[in-house]
C-alpha cells in the first residue's frame, strides 16, 4: 500500500482531486468521484492526452492501438 501512495504522489494524484464515499451496495468498497479541482485538472490535461493518443494511433495503426488499449486495461485491472 505504501508503494501505491508513493506512486500516486509522484504522479501528482492527491486526495484534493478525488472524493471518496462508502459504496452504496458493497460495504468493502468505496465510490470515487472527481472533485471540482479534479475536473479542472482533467480538463487541463485532456488536450495532451488526445494528442498522445493521436500520435500513438498514427504509429501503431487502428488495430495496434486497440490492442495496446486492451493490454493496458488488463494491466490496470491486474488480469495477467
Amino acid at each position: 500500500m505504501a508503494a501505491d501512495r508513493r506512486c500516486r504522489a509522484a504522479a501528482g494524484v492527491t486526495t484534493a482531486l478525488l472524493a471518496k464515499r462508502p459504496h452504496p451496495r458493497e460495504h468493502r468498497a468505496v465510490s470515487l468521484r472527481l472533485t471540482a479541482a479534479g475536473e479542472d485538472a482533467l480538463a487541463r490535461v485532456g488536450p495532451a492526452i488526445e494528442e498522445f493518443n493521436a500520435q500513438l494511433l498514427a504509429v501503431l495503426g487502428e488495430q495496434g492501438f486497440r490492442d495496446t488499449v486492451d493490454g493496458v486495461g488488463k494491466l490496470a485491472r491486474r488480469e495477467w
